[in-house]
C-alpha cells in the first residue's frame, strides 16, 4: 500500500479546524440549552427525528470547517489521504485489525482483572444510544443509519483525513 502523505494541510489549518469545531459545538448547546430542548425532547411523539437531527447537526459540525477550508483552497477528494484499494486488501486489513482488536481485548481484561481494576472509569457498562431515535421499526432503522453507517464516515474524514494527515 503506497503511502500518502498530505502537503497541503498544515498546523494553522487544524487550529482553525479545531476552533471552529469547538464554536460550532458551544453555539449548538447553547441554543439547546436556552431553547429549553430538554423538555421539548421529552414531550415530542417523534424522538426519532429530533434525534437524527440532532445528531446530524453534530456531524455537520465536524465535517462543515473542513468542507469550507477545502473549497477555499481548493483542495480535492485525495487531500484526505484516501485511495482506492481492492477487496483482497480491505479484506485482508479488516481482518487483522479485527485480529488486533480481539489481542487488545484479551490482554486488557488479563490486566484489568488481575490488579483488581475492574472499576476503572469508562469501562463499565455502556450507556446505549438506541433508545434516544425510539423503538419503532423506523426509529430502528434511523438510529442503524445514524450510527453505523453516517457517524463512521465522518469520523473517519474529520480524524484520519484530515488531522492524520495534518500531522503526517
Amino acid at each position: 500500500m503506497k503511502k500518502v502523505h498530505n502537503k497541503t494541510w498544515g498546523g494553522k489549518d487544524a487550529l482553525m479546524v479545531v476552533i471552529a469545531v469547538m464554536g460550532l459545538i458551544f453555539l449548538l448547546n447553547g441554543v439547546l440549552y436556552f431553547s429549553d430542548a430538554r423538555s421539548w425532547f421529552l414531550a415530542s411523539t417523534n424522538k426519532s427525528l429530533i434525534t437524527i437531527g440532532v445528531f446530524l447537526a453534530q456531524e455537520v459540525i465536524f465535517i462543515l470547517p473542513l468542507v469550507i477550508l477545502s473549497k477555499k483552497r481548493q483542495l480535492k477528494f485525495s487531500s484526505f489521504g484516501f485511495q482506492a484499494v481492492g477487496w483482497e486488501q480491505t479484506l485482508f486489513l479488516v481482518l487483522k485489525g479485527l485480529g488486533l482488536v480481539v489481542l487488545f481485548n484479551i490482554l486488557f481484561a488479563i490486566i484489568v482483572t488481575s490488579f483488581g481494576w475492574e472499576a476503572l472509569p469508562g469501562f463499565g457498562d455502556q450507556e446505549s444510544h438506541i433508545p434516544l431515535f425510539g423503538t419503532r421499526p423506523f426509529d430502528i432503522v434511523l438510529s442503524i443509519v445514524a450510527l453505523i453507517f453516517i457517524a463512521p464516515v465522518v469520523e473517519e474524514f474529520f480524524f484520519r483525513g484530515f488531522l492524520l494527515q495534518t500531522l503526517l
